[in-house]
């Protein structure tokens, strides 16, 4: 019995070790190139100097505390507080007032006008036929 388990467990590993022959990773016979447009790209210096002129050399310079506040943008005036010593603000509530109603009663005589002249007044019915 021994000689039988002993059989089955060597016939079991030479299929395990085939197996693990059988599923080895892919690999590709040369390594496949990486995709780099500018892979090649010249230049020639007359190209290159220009560009390079746009661009101020900082490495000497010593560092600059003050470089945000000095660079950045302004706000809005909207935003910059306006009192002062001799100003000041205006405060309400920040809403528009009511649109008042347009007065359009010239539009309607006007728009009157041109029914009664195509078709008579509101109760002629001559010109209906």
């Amino acid at each position: 019995m021994n000689d039988d388990l002993a059989k089955r467990v060597a016939k079991l590993e030479e299929e395990l070790a085939e197996a693990k022959k059988a599923k080895e990773p892919f690999k590709p016979k040369a390594p496949m190139p990486r995709f780099d447009p500018t892979e090649g790209m010249r230049m020639p210096p007359s190209a290159v100097k220009p560009m390079a002129d746009l661009i101020p050399d900082v490495k000497g310079q010593g560092f600059n505390p003050n470089a945000w506040a000095q660079t950045r943008v302004a706000q809005p005036s909207s935003l910059i507080p306006q009192s002062g010593p001799g100003k000041r603000v205006k405060r309400g509530t920040g809403w528009a007032p009511e649109p008042k109603a347009e007065d359009r009663s010239r539009q309607f005589a006007q728009f009157d006008r041109m029914v009664e002249g195509m078709v008579g007044g509101p109760n002629d019915t001559s010109k209906l036929k």
